[in-house]
């Protein structure tokens, strides 16, 4: 089965850009520097649309405005395999590390890091039951912070610094120094998903997801034939 794996950054370069190599099931998958583009705007979420001067924003240009730099990979997974872990090494460390002391230093935010199945079709069958889930008796107990195909709500960081950040927290974190970025992924609905606590709780971003679909199949629909 193939999937869409999206890495979205921020990236805060005070010298020199850091260095992600990029890994599934220990196979080097993309291995590049990170360009300087920082959350200006410090946008927690995409489904907010902003109303400059009581003006509505367009969907569009808000996403255009507040994306991170996004990276979208197609991945072909054999259907045997039942769990495979992702791992992202980070080399950056420039600092100005001075007598023990740093005030200026180089950070990354990992603001969407996501694996989503390439067929849309799928995925808007996981939308729609979200969606009654939603609107059924279960509504009491629905969990808004629990994202399907969200790779956030498993992934630990463990910096060669001591820094350790887990789960959820990984979202709104900027990450400083090097280390390594994991990611374990399980087989569920006959797909490779995170860990989902409680998954019939769960809910997606389906503003951003929709907004990477159509611009990958738009990219894809230009491509040269030959």
């Amino acid at each position: 089965m193939k999937y869409l794996l999206v890495l979205g950054l921020y990236c805060n370069v005070y010298r020199k850009e850091p260095q992600i190599r990029f890994f599934f099931k220990d196979q080097l998958v993309d291995e590049f520097n990170v360009k300087h583009h920082p959350d200006i705007d410090n946008i927690s979420t995409h489904k907010d649309i902003l109303k400059p001067k009581g003006k509505k924003l367009q969907l569009e240009s808000y996403l255009i405005k507040s994306l991170p730099l996004l990276r979208v990979y197609e991945i072909d997974i054999i259907d045997s395999i039942d769990q495979a872990q992702i791992r992202i090494d980070i080399e950056n460390n420039d600092n100005n590390y001075t007598n023990g002391f740093v005030n200026k230093s180089t950070f990354l935010c990992f603001r969407e890091f996501l694996l989503l199945p390439k067929d849309p079709s799928l995925y808007r069958r996981f939308l729609y039951s979200a969606r009654k889930r939603l609107n059924s008796v279960n509504y009491a107990w629905y969990r808004r912070d629990n994202y399907f195909f969200d790779l956030t709500t498993c992934s630990t960081w463990i910096g060669n610094n001591g820094q350790t950040i887990k789960y959820r927290k990984l979202r709104y974190y900027t990450i400083g120094g090097s280390g390594t970025l994991s990611c374990q992924l399980y087989k569920k609905y006959k797909i490779l998903i995170p860990l989902v606590h409680r998954p019939y709780q769960y809910t997606m971003d389906n503003v951003m997801y929709d907004y990477i679909y159509n611009k990958y199949y738009q990219y894809a629909n230009h491509r040269n034939p030959d």
